[in-house]
């Protein structure tokens, strides 16, 4: 008989399989409405006002110190966050969610075949 604790583990695995899962398809509805690259950075912009005070409450100390620190995370903001889901949104446009869901899927495996040739 499982633990309630496993049950616990299965019922998030399912929410964040619905959530990630159904943003595909919540992003193929709204480019009917919105420009891709607009939808890509309203989206964005809506994550960090609900996620940067949350950040502020928990972490004492969450500033990057060194000049180093700041040019990494401005880089990953703007190649990985930002210009994967530029990309991904006017992709979209012209696929359908599914496939648009398994390609990203593939992302770790496309980057090490990438990375070997």
């Amino acid at each position: 008989m499982p633990s309630s604790r496993s049950g616990f583990v299965a019922a998030l695995f399912a929410y964040v399989a619905l959530a990630w899962g159904g943003s595909y398809v919540a992003i193929s509805v709204g480019l009917h409405n919105l420009p891709p690259v607009f939808f890509a950075a309203s989206r964005l912009d809506i994550a960090a006002v609900v996620l940067v005070p949350s950040v502020v409450a928990w972490y004492d100390d969450w500033r990057s110190k060194t000049t180093g620190d700041w040019v990494t995370v401005c880089a990953a903001g703007l190649f990985v966050a930002a210009g994967t889901n530029a990309f991904l949104f006017l992709g979209q446009e012209s696929t359908p969610s599914a496939v648009a869901a398994v390609v990203f899927a593939l992302n770790p495996i496309l980057a090490t075949l990438f990375a070997w040739l």
